[in-house]
């Protein structure tokens, strides 16, 4: 579930930099550091790569995480 939360998160932070209200924009770019240690737990380059990007990063991230704990096994 914190998986799904920290994507809501990045995708959210990602809207509020690149919107046309300057305020919101401030606003995220004054929250920027919280956004850049998400992004750096799930080895994310930049907010500003694509949607889909940020989400196949979440996936092989979560994905590898559960092949490590033996929750799921490939044959």
């Amino acid at each position: 579930m914190s998986y799904i939360i920290d994507q809501r998160k990045i995708l959210f932070w990602q809207k509020a930099l690149n919107c046309d209200n300057k305020v919101i924009r401030i606003l995220a770019i004054m929250y920027k550091c919280s956004i850049d240690l998400i992004l750096s737990k799930y080895c994310i380059p930049s907010v500003d790569m694509r949607a889909s990007n940020i989400k196949e990063h979440m996936w092989k991230h979560f994905v590898d995480g559960a092949y490590k704990n033996g929750k799921i096994q490939f044959c």
